[in-house]
């Protein structure tokens, strides 16, 4: 009797170290097609208003600048295309950010949610972020040259950047 009750504490620990690893099994991120769906269409439009309030800013930036120092009021009619908040994040984008070469960003925002959605192979899309941030960080770097001209251009991590390695070089 003692070796069936040897036997049998054995097979309560095998049973019970078996459910310990079940708890302790790693999440997946897997998205499901209608996940991937949903995500991708999501940044598919993120990408196209992103790509919008840009380009409205170039056209109606000067006159939203005097608006947006009272951000969360509605109280003031804004002449960006995407309203208020096109006009928070093109000022963030482009006049405190990187410049016209932030619009790399919105391409990059719409091709991620293409590749999301088709289920495209994500090693040519992480080639695609790599050389656009690459490409958006030289050509913010280059248009800082022109800022004292054309304010849009580099925005200020262009002009100081600019600033930066003219000083240093």
């Amino acid at each position: 009797m003692a070796k069936k009750t040897s036997k049998k504490k054995t097979i309560t620990k095998a049973k019970s170290k078996v459910t310990a690893k079940a708890k302790l099994k790693k999440p997946s991120f897997k998205l499901s097609s209608q996940q991937k769906l949903v995500f991708g269409s999501l940044l598919i439009i993120l990408g196209v208003l992103l790509f919008i309030s840009f380009l409205s800013f170039i056209f109606t930036g000067k006159e939203d600048q005097s608006v947006l120092r009272n951000f969360p009021e509605r109280t003031e009619e804004y002449k960006n295309w995407a309203s208020q908040l096109g006009a928070w994040v093109s000022e963030l984008f482009i006049t405190k950010g990187f410049g016209i070469p932030s619009f790399i960003f919105s391409g990059l925002l719409f091709l991620s949610g293409v590749y999301v959605t088709l289920n495209l192979k994500k090693a040519k899309l992480r080639k695609h972020w790599i050389w656009g941030t690459l490409i958006t960080i030289w050509l913010t770097i280059f248009f800082g040259f022109f800022t004292h001209k054309y304010e849009l251009l580099g925005g200020t991590i262009g002009y100081k950047m600019n600033h930066l390695l003219q000083y240093y070089i």
